[in-house]
């Protein structure tokens, strides 16, 4: 293995356990997953926020958008 590759390969891995690590913090201390952090981020940073704006700020559906809305609007 090339040492290019070595570290590509080592940045990969430490991106994983970063990210589990920041998944299970945010779970934990807030009740939350990484998808409805982000939804809440963009929203957040919004100061008139429609289901199609936030779609198009996720690059996912308006479907999808709305579902997703829906759940955490009833999660409070």
């Amino acid at each position: 293995m090339t040492e290019l590759t070595q570290v590509f390969a080592d940045l990969v891995r430490y991106e994983t356990r970063l990210y589990n690590a920041l998944r299970e913090r945010l779970q934990a201390e807030h009740g939350l997953t990484m998808g409805q952090f982000e939804f809440l981020k963009v929203i957040g940073g919004r100061d008139d926020c429609r289901v199609n704006d936030l779609a198009q700020d996720m690059a996912i559906t308006v479907g999808a958008t709305s579902k997703a809305v829906d759940r955490l609007e009833a999660a409070g």
